[in-house]
């Protein structure tokens, strides 16, 4: 797993890693729901559904470089945090793209975190469950641009 205990190691500030590669969409996150995103991608490579996934490591600084490499690659990026979608890392992503959009190609980002409204209080893997921030929830979101991707494709 690339995210194993391996010691502690220097890591350039502001600099992500790819930890998976795919074809079809990207999974681009902060934090321990990268192991979630990792076995979503496993199972979503044996539903035929090619999966990249990288651990942006920073919110600040965002690693620009990544950036503009995933969105030549891909055209939905996925990203993936738990904590809030207004005004968190996604956020940051989709300002990214937008005001960069002149020299990138049109790329669509869909932010899975923490939502906008009151949050009840209990156990973390229930309120993460509740935002579908689980392996099922970046399943289906998976899923459901892939979907949409061979629609687009169906009717180009």
């Amino acid at each position: 797993v690339p995210l194993a205990d391996e010691g502690f190691r220097t890591i350039p500030i502001g600099q992500g890693e790819m930890l998976r590669d795919g074809e079809d969409v990207v999974i681009l996150g902060v934090g321990p729901i990268l192991y979630e995103a990792l076995k979503a991608a496993e199972d979503l490579e044996r539903e035929g559904i090619s999966v990249a996934v990288a651990n942006a490591r920073f919110v600040k600084p965002l690693d620009t470089a990544l950036l503009d490499g995933l969105a030549a690659r891909f055209k939905h990026i996925v990203t993936i945090e738990e904590n809030a979608v207004a005004g968190g890392f996604g956020s940051a992503v989709a300002e990214y793209l937008s005001a960069h959009c002149d020299r990138l190609k049109p790329v669509l980002p869909s932010i899975m975190g923490i939502p906008d409204r009151f949050i009840e209080h209990g156990a973390p893997v229930g309120l993460l469950a509740d935002c579908g921030l689980t392996r099922e929830g970046i399943r289906q979101r998976v899923r459901d641009l892939a979907a949409a991707l061979q629609t687009e494709e169906k009717l180009a």
